[in-house]
Protein backbone atom coordinates (compact mmCIF):
# COMPACT_ATOMS: atom_id res chain seq x y z
CA UNK A 1 0.00 0.00 0.00
CA UNK A 2 1.81 3.27 -0.90
CA UNK A 3 1.62 6.21 1.98
CA UNK A 4 -1.28 8.22 -0.13
CA UNK A 5 -3.35 5.49 -0.23
CA UNK A 6 -2.95 4.57 3.41
CA UNK A 7 -3.88 8.16 4.48
CA UNK A 8 -6.72 8.63 2.53
CA UNK A 9 -7.54 5.26 4.53
CA UNK A 10 -6.55 6.46 7.71
CA UNK A 11 -9.26 9.54 6.98
CA UNK A 12 -11.94 6.98 6.40
CA UNK A 13 -11.57 5.12 9.57
CA UNK A 14 -11.27 9.01 11.32
CA UNK A 15 -14.21 9.99 9.85
CA UNK A 16 -16.25 6.61 11.04
CA UNK A 17 -15.25 7.06 13.92
CA UNK A 18 -16.01 10.76 14.83
CA UNK A 19 -19.52 9.52 13.63
CA UNK A 20 -20.17 7.47 16.36
CA UNK A 21 -18.76 4.04 14.51
CA UNK A 22 -22.28 4.38 12.27
CA UNK A 23 -21.70 4.25 8.61
CA UNK A 24 -24.74 4.65 5.59
CA UNK A 25 -25.03 1.15 4.24
CA UNK A 26 -23.14 1.35 0.55
CA UNK A 27 -26.75 0.67 -1.23
CA UNK A 28 -28.60 3.29 0.74
CA UNK A 29 -30.34 5.99 -1.56
CA UNK A 30 -29.02 8.95 -0.18
CA UNK A 31 -31.03 12.26 0.55
CA UNK A 32 -29.90 15.28 -0.87
CA UNK A 33 -31.01 16.70 2.15
CA UNK A 34 -31.85 15.40 5.93
CA UNK A 35 -35.69 13.85 5.93
CA UNK A 36 -37.76 14.89 9.11
CA UNK A 37 -41.16 13.37 9.95
CA UNK A 38 -43.86 15.18 11.31
CA UNK A 39 -46.46 13.41 13.74
CA UNK A 40 -49.47 13.48 12.14
CA UNK A 41 -52.69 14.69 14.56
CA UNK A 42 -55.68 13.16 15.16
CA UNK A 43 -58.60 14.82 13.41
CA UNK A 44 -61.34 14.07 15.16
CA UNK A 45 -64.86 14.72 13.77
CA UNK A 46 -65.59 17.80 15.81
CA UNK A 47 -62.28 19.06 14.39
CA UNK A 48 -62.78 17.98 10.60
CA UNK A 49 -66.57 19.70 10.64
CA UNK A 50 -65.41 22.93 12.27
CA UNK A 51 -62.55 23.50 10.37
CA UNK A 52 -64.62 22.73 7.51
CA UNK A 53 -62.14 19.49 6.95
CA UNK A 54 -62.59 16.51 4.37
CA UNK A 55 -65.25 13.54 5.67
CA UNK A 56 -62.29 11.52 4.73
CA UNK A 57 -59.55 13.21 6.46
CA UNK A 58 -58.02 10.99 9.50
CA UNK A 59 -55.30 13.31 10.41
CA UNK A 60 -53.74 16.48 9.86
CA UNK A 61 -49.93 17.80 9.76
CA UNK A 62 -49.50 22.05 10.42
CA UNK A 63 -48.62 23.99 6.96
CA UNK A 64 -46.67 26.24 9.95
CA UNK A 65 -44.58 23.51 10.85
CA UNK A 66 -43.66 22.29 7.18
CA UNK A 67 -42.30 25.70 6.52
CA UNK A 68 -40.53 26.24 9.73
CA UNK A 69 -38.97 22.63 8.82
CA UNK A 70 -37.85 24.06 5.48
CA UNK A 71 -36.49 27.04 5.97
CA UNK A 72 -34.20 25.63 8.08
CA UNK A 73 -33.04 23.46 5.12
CA UNK A 74 -34.58 20.02 5.88
CA UNK A 75 -36.77 17.86 3.80
CA UNK A 76 -40.46 17.10 5.27
CA UNK A 77 -42.64 14.14 5.25
CA UNK A 78 -45.80 12.90 7.18
CA UNK A 79 -45.73 9.76 9.47
CA UNK A 80 -49.87 9.10 9.39
CA UNK A 81 -50.60 7.84 13.10
CA UNK A 82 -52.97 5.56 11.74
CA UNK A 83 -51.03 3.27 9.04
CA UNK A 84 -49.83 -0.08 10.71
CA UNK A 85 -47.67 -0.24 13.22
CA UNK A 86 -45.17 -2.31 11.02
CA UNK A 87 -45.20 0.57 8.26
CA UNK A 88 -44.52 3.20 11.22
CA UNK A 89 -41.43 1.45 12.22
CA UNK A 90 -40.05 1.09 8.78
CA UNK A 91 -40.43 4.95 8.29
CA UNK A 92 -38.72 5.73 11.47
CA UNK A 93 -35.56 4.09 10.68
CA UNK A 94 -35.16 5.72 7.35
CA UNK A 95 -36.42 9.56 8.61
CA UNK A 96 -33.48 11.98 10.37
CA UNK A 97 -35.64 13.17 12.78
CA UNK A 98 -39.35 13.51 14.36
CA UNK A 99 -41.59 16.15 15.47
CA UNK A 100 -44.41 15.73 17.47
CA UNK A 101 -46.41 19.10 16.73
CA UNK A 102 -48.62 21.23 18.25
CA UNK A 103 -52.59 20.08 17.97
CA UNK A 104 -55.87 19.95 19.91
CA UNK A 105 -55.42 16.39 21.64
CA UNK A 106 -57.43 16.08 24.73
CA UNK A 107 -54.56 13.50 26.29
CA UNK A 108 -56.06 12.29 29.32
CA UNK A 109 -59.67 11.31 26.93
CA UNK A 110 -60.91 8.12 27.20
CA UNK A 111 -62.59 8.16 24.30
CA UNK A 112 -61.67 5.53 21.64
CA UNK A 113 -60.44 7.95 18.69
CA UNK A 114 -58.23 9.84 20.96
CA UNK A 115 -56.73 6.47 23.35
CA UNK A 116 -55.69 5.22 19.54
CA UNK A 117 -53.90 8.39 18.73
CA UNK A 118 -52.26 8.74 22.40
CA UNK A 119 -51.29 4.54 22.15
CA UNK A 120 -50.00 5.08 19.09
CA UNK A 121 -48.09 8.73 19.49
CA UNK A 122 -46.80 6.47 22.90
CA UNK A 123 -45.71 3.62 20.66
CA UNK A 124 -43.72 6.22 18.26
CA UNK A 125 -42.02 7.86 21.43
CA UNK A 126 -40.72 4.38 22.51
CA UNK A 127 -39.31 3.22 19.57
CA UNK A 128 -37.51 6.92 19.28
CA UNK A 129 -36.26 6.15 22.24
CA UNK A 130 -34.97 2.79 21.88
CA UNK A 131 -33.46 3.85 18.89
CA UNK A 132 -31.70 6.50 20.29
CA UNK A 133 -30.40 4.39 23.11
CA UNK A 134 -28.61 1.80 20.81
CA UNK A 135 -27.26 4.39 18.14
CA UNK A 136 -27.38 7.82 20.05
CA UNK A 137 -28.25 10.96 17.51
CA UNK A 138 -29.88 8.10 15.19
CA UNK A 139 -33.49 9.93 15.45
CA UNK A 140 -33.59 13.23 16.99
CA UNK A 141 -36.71 14.12 18.10
CA UNK A 142 -38.30 18.04 18.43
CA UNK A 143 -41.73 18.57 20.23
CA UNK A 144 -43.59 21.16 20.25
CA UNK A 145 -46.28 22.49 23.02
CA UNK A 146 -48.79 19.24 22.77
CA UNK A 147 -45.68 17.72 22.12
CA UNK A 148 -43.99 18.91 25.19
CA UNK A 149 -47.50 17.55 27.17
CA UNK A 150 -47.22 14.86 25.46
CA UNK A 151 -44.04 13.61 26.65
CA UNK A 152 -44.65 14.59 30.24
CA UNK A 153 -47.54 12.63 30.34
CA UNK A 154 -45.77 9.54 28.80
CA UNK A 155 -42.73 10.04 31.70
CA UNK A 156 -44.68 11.36 34.33
CA UNK A 157 -48.15 10.30 34.06
CA UNK A 158 -51.89 12.01 33.30
CA UNK A 159 -51.78 14.06 37.03
CA UNK A 160 -48.17 15.99 35.35
CA UNK A 161 -50.64 18.36 33.84
CA UNK A 162 -52.76 21.70 34.99
CA UNK A 163 -54.68 23.95 33.40
CA UNK A 164 -53.00 27.24 32.28
CA UNK A 165 -54.16 30.52 32.89
CA UNK A 166 -54.33 31.14 29.39
CA UNK A 167 -57.75 32.94 29.51
CA UNK A 168 -57.20 35.37 26.50
CA UNK A 169 -56.87 32.37 23.35
CA UNK A 170 -53.21 33.36 23.85
CA UNK A 171 -50.08 35.37 25.46
CA UNK A 172 -46.68 36.15 24.71
CA UNK A 173 -43.84 35.52 27.32
CA UNK A 174 -39.70 35.77 27.27
CA UNK A 175 -37.58 32.50 26.78
CA UNK A 176 -34.71 33.35 29.13
CA UNK A 177 -32.68 29.93 31.14
CA UNK A 178 -30.94 32.92 33.67
CA UNK A 179 -32.51 31.67 36.20
CA UNK A 180 -30.72 28.23 36.35
CA UNK A 181 -27.64 27.61 35.77
CA UNK A 182 -28.30 24.39 34.58
CA UNK A 183 -30.59 25.84 32.01
CA UNK A 184 -27.38 28.66 30.96
CA UNK A 185 -25.17 25.66 30.41
CA UNK A 186 -28.05 23.39 27.93
CA UNK A 187 -27.49 22.69 24.20
CA UNK A 188 -30.70 24.55 23.59
CA UNK A 189 -28.85 27.97 25.04
CA UNK A 190 -25.26 27.78 24.95
CA UNK A 191 -25.58 27.23 20.68
CA UNK A 192 -27.85 30.31 20.14
CA UNK A 193 -25.86 33.22 19.06
CA UNK A 194 -25.70 36.37 20.72
CA UNK A 195 -28.14 38.70 19.26
CA UNK A 196 -30.76 35.54 19.10
CA UNK A 197 -30.36 35.44 23.13
CA UNK A 198 -30.82 38.96 23.05
CA UNK A 199 -33.86 39.17 21.91
CA UNK A 200 -35.24 35.58 23.00
CA UNK A 201 -34.85 37.61 26.40
CA UNK A 202 -37.54 40.04 25.59
CA UNK A 203 -40.66 40.06 27.08
CA UNK A 204 -42.69 39.55 23.70
CA UNK A 205 -40.61 36.98 21.87
CA UNK A 206 -42.83 33.53 22.02
CA UNK A 207 -46.48 32.42 21.27
CA UNK A 208 -47.89 30.25 23.79
CA UNK A 209 -51.68 28.93 22.78
CA UNK A 210 -51.88 26.23 25.92
CA UNK A 211 -54.16 25.38 27.89
CA UNK A 212 -52.59 22.73 29.75
CA UNK A 213 -49.17 22.83 31.16
CA UNK A 214 -46.25 21.38 33.32
CA UNK A 215 -45.44 23.23 36.22
CA UNK A 216 -41.95 23.68 37.61
CA UNK A 217 -43.08 21.73 40.66
CA UNK A 218 -44.63 18.92 38.85
CA UNK A 219 -41.73 18.70 36.68
CA UNK A 220 -39.48 17.63 39.30
CA UNK A 221 -42.15 16.05 41.65
CA UNK A 222 -42.58 13.13 38.81
CA UNK A 223 -39.14 13.14 38.27
CA UNK A 224 -38.74 14.25 35.08
CA UNK A 225 -35.86 16.79 36.43
CA UNK A 226 -33.68 13.67 36.61
CA UNK A 227 -34.33 12.56 32.86
CA UNK A 228 -34.41 16.00 31.43
CA UNK A 229 -32.40 19.41 31.38
CA UNK A 230 -34.83 22.48 32.77
CA UNK A 231 -33.93 24.97 30.32
CA UNK A 232 -36.51 27.46 30.81
CA UNK A 233 -39.86 28.35 32.28
CA UNK A 234 -42.06 31.26 32.63
CA UNK A 235 -45.21 32.47 34.21
CA UNK A 236 -48.77 32.38 32.58
CA UNK A 237 -51.08 35.26 33.28
CA UNK A 238 -52.16 33.85 36.20
CA UNK A 239 -49.00 33.78 38.17
CA UNK A 240 -48.54 30.01 37.50
CA UNK A 241 -44.65 29.23 37.18
CA UNK A 242 -44.49 26.57 34.36
CA UNK A 243 -42.00 24.65 32.18
CA UNK A 244 -41.29 26.23 28.84
CA UNK A 245 -38.23 23.87 27.14
CA UNK A 246 -36.50 21.20 28.31
CA UNK A 247 -34.21 18.82 26.40
CA UNK A 248 -32.47 16.01 27.37
CA UNK A 249 -29.69 14.79 29.05
CA UNK A 250 -27.51 12.67 27.13
CA UNK A 251 -24.62 14.12 24.84
CA UNK A 252 -25.93 15.74 22.28
CA UNK A 253 -29.16 15.32 23.39
CA UNK A 254 -31.76 13.41 20.96
CA UNK A 255 -35.03 15.39 22.89
CA UNK A 256 -35.66 18.90 22.43
CA UNK A 257 -38.72 20.09 23.90
CA UNK A 258 -40.57 23.29 23.67
CA UNK A 259 -43.90 24.88 25.00
CA UNK A 260 -44.43 27.66 22.70
CA UNK A 261 -44.57 27.56 19.06
CA UNK A 262 -41.31 28.41 17.19
CA UNK A 263 -43.16 28.51 13.92
CA UNK A 264 -45.20 31.19 14.90
CA UNK A 265 -43.69 34.41 15.85
CA UNK A 266 -45.52 37.18 18.01
CA UNK A 267 -45.86 39.76 15.28
CA UNK A 268 -48.32 37.48 13.54
CA UNK A 269 -50.57 36.83 16.63
CA UNK A 270 -50.95 39.99 18.11
CA UNK A 271 -51.25 43.40 15.36
CA UNK A 272 -50.66 45.52 18.31
CA UNK A 273 -47.01 44.43 18.15
CA UNK A 274 -45.41 47.48 16.01
CA UNK A 275 -42.13 46.37 15.19
CA UNK A 276 -39.90 48.02 13.00
CA UNK A 277 -37.84 46.48 10.23
CA UNK A 278 -34.83 45.24 12.24
CA UNK A 279 -37.02 44.15 14.80
CA UNK A 280 -38.65 41.68 12.64
CA UNK A 281 -35.75 40.33 11.02
CA UNK A 282 -34.52 39.87 14.18
CA UNK A 283 -37.53 38.10 15.64
CA UNK A 284 -38.02 35.84 12.44
CA UNK A 285 -33.82 35.28 13.08
CA UNK A 286 -34.28 33.97 16.88
CA UNK A 287 -37.44 31.85 16.01
CA UNK A 288 -35.87 30.15 13.02
CA UNK A 289 -32.74 28.97 15.58
CA UNK A 290 -34.92 26.23 17.02
CA UNK A 291 -35.31 25.08 13.60
CA UNK A 292 -31.86 25.17 12.59
CA UNK A 293 -30.77 24.00 15.96
CA UNK A 294 -32.62 20.34 15.20
CA UNK A 295 -31.85 20.72 11.42
CA UNK A 296 -27.98 20.77 13.17
CA UNK A 297 -28.82 17.54 14.56
CA UNK A 298 -30.96 15.75 12.53
CA UNK A 299 -28.39 16.10 10.26
CA UNK A 300 -26.02 13.60 11.68
CA UNK A 301 -28.32 11.15 11.32
CA UNK A 302 -27.33 8.41 8.80
CA UNK A 303 -31.00 7.18 8.58
CA UNK A 304 -31.65 6.95 4.48
CA UNK A 305 -34.50 5.70 2.75
CA UNK A 306 -33.63 2.35 0.89
CA UNK A 307 -35.99 2.15 -1.60
CA UNK A 308 -36.00 5.28 -3.66
CA UNK A 309 -39.50 4.24 -4.71
CA UNK A 310 -40.11 4.88 -0.73
CA UNK A 311 -38.98 8.38 -0.54
CA UNK A 312 -42.15 10.53 0.33
CA UNK A 313 -40.49 14.06 0.64
CA UNK A 314 -42.10 14.97 -2.77
CA UNK A 315 -45.40 14.59 -1.24
CA UNK A 316 -45.10 17.72 0.91
CA UNK A 317 -43.23 19.30 -2.34
CA UNK A 318 -46.51 18.91 -4.24
CA UNK A 319 -48.27 19.66 -1.79
CA UNK A 320 -46.86 22.98 -1.33
CA UNK A 321 -46.90 23.75 -4.96
CA UNK A 322 -50.59 23.18 -5.67
CA UNK A 323 -52.57 23.03 -2.14
CA UNK A 324 -52.44 25.27 0.29
CA UNK A 325 -54.46 23.52 3.09
CA UNK A 326 -57.81 25.30 4.42
CA UNK A 327 -57.17 28.60 5.56
CA UNK A 328 -58.32 29.94 8.95
CA UNK A 329 -57.30 33.58 9.60
CA UNK A 330 -59.04 35.81 12.16
CA UNK A 331 -58.26 39.13 13.60
CA UNK A 332 -60.25 39.29 17.25
CA UNK A 333 -59.10 42.09 19.54
CA UNK A 334 -56.12 42.71 17.42
CA UNK A 335 -55.27 39.04 17.48
CA UNK A 336 -54.80 37.55 14.59
CA UNK A 337 -52.99 34.45 12.78
CA UNK A 338 -53.10 32.11 10.15
CA UNK A 339 -53.74 28.39 10.23
CA UNK A 340 -53.60 25.91 7.02
CA UNK A 341 -53.01 22.15 7.09
CA UNK A 342 -52.12 19.09 5.35
CA UNK A 343 -55.14 16.36 5.75
CA UNK A 344 -54.14 13.11 5.38
CA UNK A 345 -55.83 8.97 4.90
CA UNK A 346 -53.75 5.65 5.36
CA UNK A 347 -56.30 4.58 2.59
CA UNK A 348 -55.02 6.50 -0.23
CA UNK A 349 -51.71 5.15 -0.48
CA UNK A 350 -49.29 6.36 -0.23
CA UNK A 351 -49.89 8.88 2.28
CA UNK A 352 -51.47 10.99 -0.12
CA UNK A 353 -53.06 13.99 0.28
CA UNK A 354 -56.88 14.33 0.11
CA UNK A 355 -58.19 17.16 -2.22
CA UNK A 356 -59.08 20.47 -1.37
CA UNK A 357 -62.43 21.43 1.31
CA UNK A 358 -65.48 21.94 -1.11
CA UNK A 359 -66.59 24.91 0.73
CA UNK A 360 -66.25 28.49 -0.02
CA UNK A 361 -63.77 30.87 1.64
CA UNK A 362 -66.68 32.88 2.06
CA UNK A 363 -68.07 29.55 3.88
CA UNK A 364 -64.82 29.16 6.07
CA UNK A 365 -64.83 32.73 7.66
CA UNK A 366 -68.32 32.35 8.52
CA UNK A 367 -67.01 29.75 11.13
CA UNK A 368 -66.07 31.31 14.56
CA UNK A 369 -62.75 30.34 15.68
CA UNK A 370 -64.01 31.04 19.56
CA UNK A 371 -66.98 29.06 20.60
CA UNK A 372 -69.22 31.65 21.63
CA UNK A 373 -69.76 31.36 25.54
CA UNK A 374 -73.63 31.12 27.22
CA UNK A 375 -73.78 31.86 31.30
CA UNK A 376 -71.15 31.59 33.76
CA UNK A 377 -68.78 30.72 30.99
CA UNK A 378 -70.07 27.30 29.36
CA UNK A 379 -69.84 26.42 26.08
CA UNK A 380 -72.98 27.91 24.43
CA UNK A 381 -75.71 24.99 24.09
CA UNK A 382 -75.79 25.80 20.31
CA UNK A 383 -72.46 25.00 20.20
CA UNK A 384 -72.03 22.22 22.69
CA UNK A 385 -71.71 19.26 20.66
CA UNK A 386 -68.32 16.92 21.73
CA UNK A 387 -68.82 14.04 19.49
CA UNK A 388 -69.88 16.28 16.26
CA UNK A 389 -73.62 17.10 14.61
CA UNK A 390 -75.61 15.63 12.47
CA UNK A 391 -77.19 17.25 8.66
CA UNK A 392 -80.10 18.84 10.66
CA UNK A 393 -77.42 20.68 13.45
CA UNK A 394 -78.43 18.14 16.24
CA UNK A 395 -75.63 16.85 18.56
CA UNK A 396 -74.31 13.36 17.95
CA UNK A 397 -74.85 11.01 20.93
CA UNK A 398 -71.73 8.63 21.52
CA UNK A 399 -71.73 5.60 23.89
CA UNK A 400 -68.17 7.73 24.99
CA UNK A 401 -67.11 6.71 28.73
CA UNK A 402 -66.33 10.39 29.06
CA UNK A 403 -67.25 11.92 32.77
CA UNK A 404 -68.82 15.09 32.73
CA UNK A 405 -65.46 16.99 33.54
CA UNK A 406 -63.28 15.80 30.91
CA UNK A 407 -66.60 16.21 28.81
CA UNK A 408 -66.39 19.98 29.11
CA UNK A 409 -62.53 19.85 29.04
CA UNK A 410 -62.49 18.46 25.44
CA UNK A 411 -65.37 20.57 24.26
CA UNK A 412 -63.70 23.59 25.35
CA UNK A 413 -59.91 22.31 23.76
CA UNK A 414 -61.56 21.11 20.58
CA UNK A 415 -64.21 24.13 19.66
CA UNK A 416 -61.21 27.12 20.69
CA UNK A 417 -58.99 24.84 18.58
CA UNK A 418 -55.60 25.72 20.32
CA UNK A 419 -52.81 24.23 17.89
Amino acid sequence: MSLLSFVWALVGVLCVVARGGREAPPDAEVSRKPVVGIWSNEADEPFRKMMLMSDQATSYVLRSVVDWLRRSGVDVVPLVFDQSEEEIIKQLGEVNGLVFQGGHAVLNSTQAEWRLWMQRTSFVYEKAKALNNEDPGSLPVFAICQGLEVVSVLEGGPSILTRSGDTDGYFLTEFDPAESEEGKQSVMWTSAPPDVKKFLQDDKSTTHFHQWQVTKANFRAKGLDQKFRLVGANTDPEGNVFVSAFEDRSAPPWLFAVQFHPEVRPSQVDTRLRRSIHSLQQESKALQYFGDLFASQVSKSLHRFSDPATDRTKLVEALADHLEGDRRARTIQGKAWDMRYFEFNPNFPPNAPLPPSQHSEKEKNQIPLFASSGPEGRPDSRNDCTNGMDTEGKCLQSGSDLGEKERETATRIVKSAKI
